[in-house]
């Protein structure tokens, strides 16, 4: 294949050039990746990406450039990004062609799952893949709007396969989530590169002391080299010094931009002034602007000319984002509300932009603009754009007249400010809410929700009792609110591990759910946290009583379609009601990608993979906790991040993963740091589990011991949270102390007893049958086995049945102990859980059976993935229809089952059906 290569070389970048040359030829091999370039202004990242885009002649090249303005507008990089693809919108899924439509505001869209939207995008990209590969430039990711940027997220980790490549560019300190590897730094040039790049510009070399001076003035910055030569040129060559004093790098760059722009006719600089105003860059809308304040057409020509924009088809681009930006500092605000009332009137049906430009072009309060942009916030809203939505309800704020109305504006702007993860602008909203109202139960309000964000950035360890002083006001004044107060005592004071605290929370619950005047959704709320914190808190007196209140929570929101709590969930899996968890959870997440709410989305992920985890689905719960770590990541939800990051440890730690373990000191570290002590139930328990799997014994108790300690302080007595307390026993039996192993049993018995859950008394027939005698030790497994039939944890059923087989096995009956050890085998390679699949062939071979290695016994087996995908196809749906049910593009569906057909003998869909009914 012929490819044209770049007619200029970039001086200093060899280095990167080869990477992206490298990454090239990769995605036309199929192998497609995303890489990110990171460096300062100037540093050449824009001009690389364009070398890019040459070396990729025979690619199809999408892209977007990041804005910088004071707002950012929902998919706005999305928009231009897909542009040209829009042509194979036909090709894909109803739901995730509905999901772009929606988002672009190319159809409406009453609700966008965002999940489609993600599917939808990463498959325009590999059906233009189909006929030549598919170059995706980012450039100025920090100023892409964030709805755009978490589609690019999702894009980027799935590119594997794919003849795409995505290269991204960006300031220090922003990062892709998602990226295969970390950016690559774009370094200074050095002196020779400085020397070579100044004497291209000025067609001539340098004297010494002027390349010398050049390069400590510029520090190595290309876009200060050539600005630098532009500003002096000729007197470079004819002195032998080109400053007198040397000026900060941003200087020098201002200093070229600033002559480049003071040579504009006034025509054009005011062209230049009302394009460098535009939320977008679209040309028509700049166009009409221009004829609007009565320019002529040709001063946006000359602004060209001079090298201050770029015209590109349908859209108007300075020439380097510091250009705008000196552009717009420059001009006076007088002229920019002019430039925006005339943006305002070109925007013709895009009412979005009428109502940001509209609110920017004037100084009075107007409730008709401010109306505009609170309908838009709700637009915003929809689409997942929640920091526009904050930033909508804002300015819309301050052009209302009303007080209260304007209170109300600030408040829901918080909110919104707190979704899209800007904590420190939420507080300030709500700060400014309390103030503008006068009623002081909207007062109260706004400073409790000011205090619950606050103590997300400065953990100061007094939110507790500020909350108790809101209880104590609201209380028979306000008894939502004092609803909510109670629930976030019961909240910190389980994940600090106060039991004194926690037991008040309870008794301010029960107090408060005989208030006549509380709200159904509130007192629904208030009864689920309340069932929530007593099942964990144990109750023998009413070991029920928080199952029950959970459950009818539960089925009161499943009526009213109201979608739930994440700590529901988790309740749900403690009390072993896994249908209605997932049909709790499944309406969560539907929700919350409907809405585009982060925050809720990153819970419900979590909770999820937590649920997955219990029932046995870990490569499902993998891909739900990675996705929650991202948006977690994202968004600076700490405590979510380092939980999800703790439960995934548990998986990889039975999985023998000892890189699971490297990161555990920090989540402490983090958590801890927030109040957040209940992560050592996680972490603890993650670290026993490994050492378990290796057959460290004393090292595992060390770990869980701790764990014990930390629960027994903080008075949790439910069993069914992690396994800890069995492990333990298992812990102290592996290493010889028998008695601490009894002491262990002995204590998860009697909170077993209390609550009577299948999982709990399945794990300690299995512990008894461990520990008992070789009369009776069948018994107790048999018991233990039959437990676990009538709960869903595949994973502590196989190591009952491995733990069956080796008594069995030592006490001579080889070939009775065969038959849990195959069956533990089977279940722990599904699983992936390696250590003890190990363990387990140990033992088969022990009794003298014959067995190919777990990779040969795994290499046939269906990935979950893959056997979904199986299922979907042999019950008749088509690629583009199971494309659409499990969020991936036609494409990666095409691929999946080549391999399925491979694995399983078979060379079409009905023989594929037959195999699988066969299988059944």
């Amino acid at each position: 294949m012929s490819v044209s290569v770049p007619t200029q070389v970039l001086l200093g970048r060899a280095r990167e050039q080869e990477l992206v040359d490298g990454l090239l030829a990769a995605a036309r091999r199929g192998q497609g990746t995303t890489l990110m370039f990171a460096g300062e202004p100037g540093s050449g990242k824009t001009a690389l990406l364009a070398v890019a885009r040459s070396l990729a002649a025979d690619f199809t090249v999408v892209s977007c450039r990041g804005v910088q303005w004071e707002a950012e507008l929902p998919f706005s990089g999305l928009h231009e990004l897909v542009q040209p693809l829009l042509g194979d919108l036909p090709a894909l899924p109803d739901p995730q062609r509905r999901a772009v439509e929606g988002a672009l505001g190319l159809a409406p869209a009453a609700e966008l799952h965002t999940l489609h939207l993600y599917a939808g995008v990463l498959s325009l990209l590999t059906e233009a893949s189909r006929e030549r590969p598919v170059l995706v430039v980012v450039d100025d990711l920090q100023w892409v709007d964030s709805p755009t940027s978490q589609v690019l997220s999702f894009v980027a980790r799935r590119l594997a396969g794919e003849s795409v490549v995505m290269l991204v560019a960006s300031r220090p300190g922003t990062l892709l989530q998602g990226s295969a590897s970390p950016p690559v730094q774009l370094t200074p040039l050095d002196r020779s590169a400085v020397a070579a790049l100044a004497g291209r510009r000025l067609g001539r070399e340098l004297p010494d002391a002027a390349i010398d001076d050049l390069a400590a003035a510029s520090a190595g910055n290309p876009l200060a080299v050539v600005e630098s030569v532009a500003h002096f040129g000729g007197d470079l060559w004819l002195r032998g010094s080109v400053l007198d004093e040397p000026l900060p790098v941003g200087a020098l760059i201002e200093r070229g931009f600033s002559d480049r722009v003071a040579e504009l006719s006034p025509d054009a600089r005011a062209a230049v002034e009302l394009a460098a105003a535009a939320v977008t860059e679209g040309a028509t809308m700049v166009g009409a602007a221009i004829a609007h304040l009565g320019l002529p057409s040709e001063a946006l020509l000359e602004a060209e000319r001079a090298g201050v924009v770029a015209i590109e088809g349908a859209r108007v681009q300075f020439v380097h984002p510091l250009l705008r930006a000196l552009v717009h500092r420059q001009t006076d605000r007088a002229t920019l509300r002019r430039c925006h009332a005339a943006l305002a009137a070109a925007s013709g049906d895009e009412v979005d932009l009428r109502a940001w430009h509209a609110a920017s072009a004037t100084t009075d309060p107007d409730e008709v603009i401010a109306t505009d942009l609170d309908e838009a916030a709700e637009r915003f809203v929809v689409r997942g754009g929640h920091l526009a939505a904050a930033q909508a309800l804002s300015r819309s704020a301050e052009l209302t007249p009303c007080a209260e109305v304007r209170a109300d504006r600030l408040l829901r702007a918080g909110l919104a400010a707190r979704l899209a993860g800007r904590a420190a602008w939420a507080v300030t909203l709500f700060d400014a809410a309390g103030s503008s109202s006068a009623s002081s139960a909207f007062q109260r309000r706004a400073a409790y929700e000011t205090a619950c964000m606050a103590s997300h950035l400065e953990p100061t360890g007094d939110l507790v009792e500020s909350v108790m002083g809101f209880y104590e006001d609201a209380r028979g004044a306000d008894n939502d609110l004092a609803a909510d107060a109670a629930g976030t005592v019961a909240n910190e004071a389980t994940l600090s591990g106060r039991a004194d605290l926690a037991l008040q929370a309870i008794a301010m619950m029960r107090e408060l759910r005989e208030a006549e005047d509380l709200s159904p959704s509130s007192r629904q709320v208030l009864d689920a946290t309340l069932g929530v914190v007593t099942i964990l808190m144990g109750s023998e007196e009413t070991p029920d009583e928080g199952g029950a209140l959970v459950r009818r929570a539960c089925e009161q929101w499943l009526q009213q379609d109201v979608p739930g709590h994440a700590y529901i969930v988790e309740a749900l899996v403690w009390i072993e009601e896994y249908e209605l968890a997932e049909r709790i959870v499944a309406r969560m997440i539907a929700h919350a990608q409907a809405r585009g709410n982060v925050f809720i989305l990153s819970e419900g992920l979590m909770v999820d993979g937590y649920r997955r985890l219990r029932i046995g689905d870990w490569k499902g719960a993998a891909e739900q906790l990675a996705e929650s770590t991202r948006l977690s990541m994202a968004n600076d939800l700490v405590f979510q991040a380092s939980v999800v990051a703790a439960t995934f440890a548990v998986i990889r730690a039975a999985q023998g993963d000892a890189d699971a373990l490297e990161p555990l000191a920090q989540i402490e570290v983090m958590a801890r740091e927030h109040g957040f002590d209940i992560i050592e139930e996680y972490t603890g328990s993650a670290r026993g589990l490994y050492e378990l799997g290796r057959g460290h014994g004393a090292e595992a108790a060390v770990h869980l011991e701790r764990v014990r300690a930390w629960k027994e302080a903080a008075g949790q007595a439910e069993p069914c949270v992690f396994s800890w307390a069995a492990d333990l026993v298992d812990a102290h039996a592996l290493a010889g102390d028998v008695e601490q192993a009894r002491a262990a049993l002995e204590r998860l018995r009697a909170r077993s007893l209390v609550t009577a859950r299948p999982w709990a008394l399945a794990s300690v027939a299995r512990l008894d049958g461990l520990l008992a005698s070789e009369a009776d030790y069948p018994a107790h497994f048999e018991r233990a086995l039959a437990l676990f039939d009538r709960t869903a944890a595949p994973f502590d059923r196989a190591r009952a049945q491995l733990a069956y087989g080796q008594r069995l096995r030592r006490s001579r009956r080889r070939a009775d102990a065969r038959v849990p050890l195959e069956s533990a085998l089977g279940t722990f390679e599904t699983l992936g859980a390696e250590p003890w699949a190990a363990q387990a062939r140990r033992e088969l071979r022990a009794t003298g059976a014959s067995l190919r290695s777990g990779a040969d016994a795994a290499s046939d087996e269906l990935t979950a993935q893959e056997r979904e995908i199986a299922e979907l196809v042999a019950g008749g749906a088509s690629n583009k229809e199971a494309a659409g049910t499990m969020f991936l593009s036609p494409k990666t569906i095409e691929t999946h089952l080549s391999r399925v057909y491979r694995k399983l003998g078979v060379s079409s869909r009905t023989q594929l059906a037959v195999r699988l009914r066969e299988e059944a």
